[in-house]
């Protein structure tokens, strides 16, 4: 075996180097330097913070059996899940989310555990129309929640010797040519409300789909994680529109917007249909 170090640097994250196993980074390119694995494109994904720091959003990654995974640029893995549907407790269990799994037929995802060892659920997406999808929304209590970005993000990986040149060539295609956006608030409302949460909603679809016009996806109003009723979702709130053009036939619309209220966990992940314009 070989050991294989990725070093990704820029210049507008804060000083440091992230060489954590459990960056956004070193998970989304685990199955390629672990098993040999390949995907067809990575799409980083940061957020502008309203004090100024770079933090990640996640990475997108365009699997080359057709899925899509989002590894969540959070500070911490949580070990625990607790999720509701129609008002109901559907799980309340151990399970630590490396990664949402979009299947090819963007109808349904799960949450995946670290190196895949295990799967959560059959969530639904919602079709919005035959080509554009509303994948799943991420509401985060906390900028702190979110990962700050160093000057320098590491992955170390042992990867046969004779595979090694092809798996770091992998990730190098996947990169050429790739524009990352930094997703920020609407210049109209730059700041989160105290106490307020951000929340971002992920739409897929074909290269060039139309935008969404500013509809705002699956905010937790009225149910076990925040503290406002559902009517909230209603009132008009400023969203900021990014295009992330993750690979030749993938694009991705996200959303971000800040909204008052108190969610009662760190991280709430939705695929609720109710919208607010």
């Amino acid at each position: 075996m070989e050991q294989l170090e990725l070093t990704w640097a820029v210049e507008s994250g804060k000083t440091g180097v992230d060489d954590a196993s459990d960056n956004p980074l070193a998970r989304a390119t685990d199955r390629l330097f672990r098993l040999g694995k390949p995907f067809l494109r990575l799409g980083k994904c940061f957020f502008l913070g309203t004090d100024g720091t770079i933090r990640w959003l996640g990475i997108f990654v365009h699997t080359a059996g057709d899925r899509l995974l989002f590894f969540p640029g959070l500070t911490t893995l949580f070990a625990h899940v607790t999720a509701y549907e129609h008002r109901k407790q559907k799980w309340k269990k151990p399970f630590q989310i490396d990664h949402l799994s979009l299947e090819p037929d963007r109808r349904t995802w799960h949450l995946t555990s670290p190196q895949s060892k295990d799967h959560l659920g059959k969530l639904a997406t919602h079709q919005l129309d035959e080509n554009r999808t509303f994948w799943f929304s991420m509401s985060v209590s906390l900028e702190d929640d979110l990962r700050p970005l160093l000057r320098e993000t590491r992955v170390v990986a042992a990867t046969p010797a004779q595979d090694t040149d092809r798996r770091a060539g992998v990730v190098q295609k996947s990169l050429e040519g790739a524009v990352f956006p930094l997703v920020k608030l609407n210049s109209s409302s730059p700041t989160v409300p105290e106490p307020g949460f951000l929340h971002f909603c992920i739409v897929a679809g074909p290269k060039g789909f139309a935008p969404v016009n500013e509809q705002i996806f699956g905010l937790p109003y009225g149910g076990p994680f925040s503290d406002l009723p559902a009517s909230k979702a209603y009132d008009p709130t400023p969203v900021r529109i990014h295009r992330l053009e993750l690979s030749d036939s993938i694009d991705l619309e996200v959303m971000a917007s800040a909204h008052p209220g108190r969610l009662k966990t760190n991280v709430v992940y939705s695929c609720a249909a109710s919208s607010n314009v």
